[in-house]
Order: C-alpha cells, then sequence, then structure tokens
C-alpha cells in the first residue's frame, strides 16, 4: 500500500509512472525572489520599516549581482531616513536603472520601470514602486543563468 493506504503503489508525489510530478506552481527556490503583494503587505504593516530593509536587500542583491562598486545599500538607507523619504524618491529611479542593466545580463528584455516608480513615489506611492521593482527583480533572478 501507498502512503495514504489506498493501494495503488502510487505516491502523492509520483504520476502514474512513477516519476515525480512538477508543482503545479514553480517553487521559489532563490532567497532573492519575493512575493510583491508581501513586500507591500510588510512595509504597510510596520509602517514602512519593512521597505526600508527592502531597500537594502534590494541594492545588496544588484551590487552583488552586477559586481558594481558604486552602489551602497547602507548608505542608501540612511539617506533615505535622514531626508524623511526623499532619496527613496531617488532610489525609485536608480534602482530600476541598474534593474534594466541586470535584465540584460540575465538575457531579458529590457522593461523599464524608473519613470513610472519615480512618479509613483512622488506622488506619495512608493510602496506600489517596490511592487513593481520587485515583479521585475524575480524575473532576473528566476531567468536561467547564461553560461559564463
Amino acid at each position: 500500500m501507498d502512503a495514504e493506504g489506498s493501494g495503488t503503489g502510487i505516491t502523492p508525489a509520483e504520476g502514474p509512472t512513477g516519476e515525480r510530478e512538477k508543482p503545479a506552481h514553480p517553487v521559489a527556490t532563490d532567497s532573492r525572489i519575493r512575493e510583491p503583494m508581501v513586500v507591500l503587505i510588510l512595509t504597510l504593516i510596520t509602517c514602512g520599516l519593512y521597505g526600508l530593509l527592502w531597500l537594502w536587500q534590494v541594492g545588496t542583491e544588484l551590487e552583488q549581482h552586477l559586481g558594481r562598486d558604486d552602489v551602497n545599500p547602507g548608505l542608501d538607507v540612511l539617506f533615505t531616513v535622514l531626508t524623511v523619504g526623499l532619496w527613496g524618491i531617488y532610489l525609485m529611479y536608480r534602482y530600476p536603472q541598474l534593474l534594466i542593466e541586470a535584465q540584460r545580463k540575465a538575457g531579458l528584455a529590457p522593461h523599464d520601470v524608473s519613470v513610472v516608480s519615480v512618479i509613483l513615489a512622488a506622488l506619495g506611492l512608493p510602496y506600489v514602486s517596490m511592487v513593481l521593482i520587485q515583479i521585475e527583480l524575480n524575473k532576473v533572478w528566476s531567468a536561467p543563468q547564461p553560461s559564463a
């Protein structure tokens, strides 16, 4: 009998051929892939604190992925706090520009969300900008890496 006791000999994770079935939804194994709505909800629940952590994480990931030393996520977060969010509006332009470079490196067609992100952030909706950026980042992190 199988794990469910049905006597078919097929466990729930196996198909009729005995091979493991693929999950209905792809499972994100890359820790850089984040659910955009979770980013939004956590940022709202924490009154923006998760947003600062997100800025640091995304800046660090882009810095490492692109091998750039002109990106300083720690200073970006500090300046965002010291300028009461004004630097964050600039980052809603800068990070999507870095994202375009990451898209090209991953072999993806560039999708520029920088203008939309800046406009949303300037209108008081930076969290929506974060969602747009995270959606595009997820595409980069889940793209097959070109062989070096």
